[in-house]
């Protein structure tokens, strides 16, 4: 049979080097943010170099589509 131990997140936590008191949520929160920090920025980075390129293509279509308007009556206006 397994025990469990429970504790709050803000029971006080004693660094074992530096002897430095702490809540147990800021040690496993710092701990968290430094192991999944890279990745995350590398994916948000690919996220927003994907995301600019959707904008480019998107202004570049309606740019297309607004000035083949103007040029056609241009056309016109020329016959």
């Amino acid at each position: 049979m397994t025990q469990r131990i429970i504790i709050t997140s803000n029971e006080t936590i004693v660094c074992p080097k530096c002897d430095h008191h702490f809540p147990l949520d800021q040690g496993i929160t710092r701990q968290t943010i430094e192991r999944y920090e890279p990745s995350l920025i590398r994916r948000l980075q690919t996220s927003a170099r994907s995301l600019k390129l959707k904008l480019k293509k998107e202004l570049s279509v309606k740019q297309l589509v607004q000035f083949s308007g103007q040029i056609a009556k241009l056309n016109e206006q020329i016959a």
